[in-house]
Order: structure tokens, then sequence, then C-alpha cells
């Protein structure tokens, strides 16, 4: 058996390529039935995130169309700062 190997989303044990084809046919077929099953199950896992990311930055978008989009505000200390030194000056 190999060792395990690493990769981003964990460790894992690669099938040996020598004992997969002394398999007859019956047991080669349950093998690639089990390595789509794991590939579509590693592809689901690593999509979640994307996706949660998409809908959060869906919500976003409709909320600042809902909102009327970005409004700047005018901080009414610093306003009154500037207007005072203005006047000194």
């Amino acid at each position: 058996a190999e060792e395990p190997k690493r990769s981003v989303i964990g460790s894992y044990r690669p099938l040996d390529a020598d004992m997969l084809a002394e398999l007859d046919a019956d047991e080669q077929q349950t093998v690639q039935a089990v390595q789509a099953g794991a590939k579509k199950s590693a592809l689901l896992q690593v999509a979640v995130l994307p996706l949660i990311m998409f809908f959060c930055y869906l919500g976003l978008l409709i909320g600042f169309k809902l909102t009327g989009g970005y409004k700047p505000e005018v901080l009414e200390a610093a306003h009154q700062g500037e207007t005072a030194s203005e006047n000194s000056g």
C-alpha cells in the first residue's frame, strides 16, 4: 500500500494502479463506481463555500437596491470643526 498523500482538502491514500489492473472486470467496475462517487462528493464539498458567498453577495446587492443604493453621510462634528477653523483663519 502506498503512503497517504496530502491535498488541499485533506489526506488520502491513492489506489495502486498495478493492483487495480489485476482485478477482474466486475471488481474494476465496482472500483470505478466508488471513484465516481468520491469525485462527486469532493466536488460538492469544494463548491459549498463559493455557493454560500454567491448567495451572500446576491443578498447584499438586493438589499442595496431596495434601500436606494449607497448614500454618503456627512459627519456633523467633523463638519462643524472645519467651519470653525475656516472662520478663525
